[in-house]
């Protein structure tokens, strides 16, 4: 279907086109022109063709279709690459918007916890002291600040 209208415009653009024009000069001496002479002055009618399109050297219409053939291919990979590469930047969007949801969960539980603790190399619980409650806290605060911004 592609190639078949695209053989369509090249044979349209291929035809020359012939114009009406009217060319005439105005009482102050200006030369003017338009598509229809004018009512109170005396116009010449020239003919005038479209310029024939530029085949390079001799070039015929099928290697122009075969050029614009691919040129149309190679923008569709560009344009299908361009999506894809798209694609891959909002999945990443949205891993870290979620990543940073479940960061900013876990920030505001950390503010209702009132003793933290850790276990030790014998699996027991040890007890923080508030100042490391604290600074665990901030250190949190500051990996998600540095990973999500300030949300």
């Amino acid at each position: 279907m592609r190639k078949l209208m695209t053989l369509a415009t090249l044979a349209l653009a291929a035809m020359p086109l012939q114009a009406e024009v009217y060319q005439w000069t105005d009482a102050q001496g200006q030369v003017h022109f338009g598509d229809r002479p004018p009512a109170n002055a005396q116009a010449r009618e020239k003919q005038i063709q479209s310029p024939q399109p530029l085949n390079g050297e001799g070039e015929d219409n099928a290697t122009r279709l075969e050029e614009l053939d691919e040129f149309f291919q190679r923008r569709q990979q560009e344009r299908q690459a361009e999506e894809q590469a798209a694609a891959k930047r909002e999945a990443a969007r949205e891993k870290r918007d979620a990543a940073c949801r479940k960061m900013l969960a876990e920030l505001n539980h950390m503010k209702s916890i009132t003793r933290f603790y850790r276990l030790n190399d014998q699996g027991e619980t040890v007890f923080l002291s508030d100042e490391e409650g604290d600074r665990m806290r901030k250190k949190y605060r500051r990996t998600y600040e540095e990973r999500c911004g300030d949300r």
